[in-house]
């Protein structure tokens, strides 16, 4: 890429500044994460697996025990749909079965039989364990949200929160505008979304070298960290106006 000449003599952002900057945001990501991933889970079991949210729905709001083992039930055989719809492979054959002839008496018998828990912590593992020996069967989120869990995680959201906020604002994220220091390509060309996504996906290459890819802006001679050097860019400091 072509230095453009404006560059040269820049003052660049220090180490301290950066360092700040990056816990602030790393500060507001954490805060967004949670209800952004439950808006997202919520928009893909809308999509994936209405029945089960809406089951789900009527759990929370229900008060009786007797209603409430009743819509547990429903809720178990309706994730025993989606289980084989998405990995019937890891069903017990009597389950295949049951579905495969539309048996619905031989489904409910089975379903009662197992003891079903759900892990809903947010990740991209494809988990359904059923444990034929002990009658008991551990849900993922991956049955319920499809392929939508791989994104269903911390780190998705910290990709997407650098990419679209120095997109957005220019060159800053709220932790930069905050310390008034802001990224610039090295040819002082705006900043397309491309450009925001790899510096973005840079950070994984300085977390990769157990943090050492961050220490980098401490003797670089540009102060670049690697992801800099990924993306072709420099962290500036921004002076106040007059």
């Amino acid at each position: 890429m072509r230095v453009d000449p404006s560059v040269f003599g820049a003052e660049l952002a220090t180490f301290r500044r950066r360092l700040a900057a990056f816990l602030v945001d790393l500060l507001l990501v954490g805060l967004l994460s949670m209800p952004s991933l439950f808006l997202l889970s919520w928009l893909a079991m809308k999509y994936n697996s209405p029945h089960a949210l809406e089951l789900i729905g009527e759990l929370r709001r229900c008060d009786d025990p007797d209603e409430k083992e009743l819509l547990w039930h429903q809720l178990n055989v309706a994730t025993a749909h989606l289980i084989y719809q998405r990995m019937p492979d890891q069903m017990p054959e009597e389950f295949q079965r049951a579905i495969v002839r539309n048996d619905s008496l031989a489904l409910d018998s089975l379903v009662r039989e197992y003891e079903w828990a759900f892990d809903l912590s947010f990740g991209t593992e494809e988990k359904v364990l059923f444990d034929v020996e002990r009658k008991s069967v551990d849900v993922g989120l991956y049955v319920y949200l499809g392929k939508v869990s791989y994104l269903a995680n911390i780190g998705f959201m910290f990709i997407v929160y650098f990419t679209l906020a120095t997109w957005l604002m220019r060159g800053y994220t709220p932790g930069k505008w905050i310390f008034r220091i802001r990224v610039i390509r090295l040819d002082n060309k705006r900043l397309n979304l491309w450009d925001t996504f790899g510096r973005a996906g840079g950070y994984s290459a300085s977390i990769a070298t157990l943090g050492i890819g961050f220490l980098e802006a401490l003797w670089h001679p540009n102060r670049q960290a690697v992801h800099d050097r990924i993306s072709e860019t420099v962290v500036m400091r921004v002076k106040k106006s007059t």
